[in-house]
């Protein structure tokens, strides 16, 4: 999603997010949070997200925010990679 000619962020991108469908391609669940990151209503998820798909700068406090409509920094395309790549460990190592 991230390299699309409009890139959008997820972020809330995680294991029980990702599926199979019948034909064996990957679809993305929670789509509703999806952001489409040149729009000037951008921000941050709109709900909790699991510290362990977080990528650190987003736990960060200190990190300022581009909106103020959410306390903390907002979610990226990079942080979606974070997401992503932890949902590969949890695959990895847990099946």
């Amino acid at each position: 999603i991230s390299t699309a000619d409009t890139p959008l962020v997820h972020g809330d991108l995680r294991g029980s997010n990702i599926f199979l469908n019948y034909g064996g391609k990957v679809v993305i669940a929670d789509v509703g949070m999806v952001y489409i990151t040149d729009t000037p209503e951008f921000t941050m998820m709109q709900s909790a997200a699991t510290a362990r798909w977080t990528a650190p700068e987003l736990m960060d406090p200190k990190v300022p925010r581009q909106s103020t409509s959410i306390e903390g920094p907002d979610c990226t395309t990079q942080s979606d990679v974070f997401a992503f790549a932890m949902t590969i460990v949890q695959v990895g190592f847990y099946g």
